[in-house]
């Protein structure tokens, strides 16, 4: 007798419920297609709308970066050479910000 057997005779059904067996051996879920579709669909939803907002940020972050990037370069006085290092930070900080989710920074180091 393993772990997984809970106790009951039947192995092909590990919880010892009483809800129809499924191919991978566990009970299949109580729930009705309408709400499965409502599940899957607000699943589908949030991940276009996460991808969207990612794609979105990094691309505020780039015209950010490139924008401090010339304004350093074409700075004709400090004050304009620190805006244009203020926009560079923002907009490096967008760019992180929008990999934070793709590229988990544990994978980096």
């Amino acid at each position: 007798m393993s772990d997984r057997d809970g106790g009951s005779g039947d192995s092909a059904d590990p919880d010892g419920g009483s809800g129809t067996v499924v191919s991978d051996g566990g009970s299949a879920a109580d729930i009705d297609e309408e709400r499965l579709y409502e599940i899957v669909h607000d699943a589908v939803e949030d991940a276009i709308l996460g991808v969207v907002g990612t794609l979105l940020l990094l691309g505020v972050g780039v015209v950010l970066l490139s924008s401090g990037v010339t304004a350093v370069l074409g700075a004709t006085s400090p004050a304009m050479s620190g805006l244009g290092v203020v926009v560079f930070l923002f907009g490096l900080g967008a760019v992180f910000e929008g990999l934070r989710g793709v590229l988990p920074v544990g994978r980096w180091v």
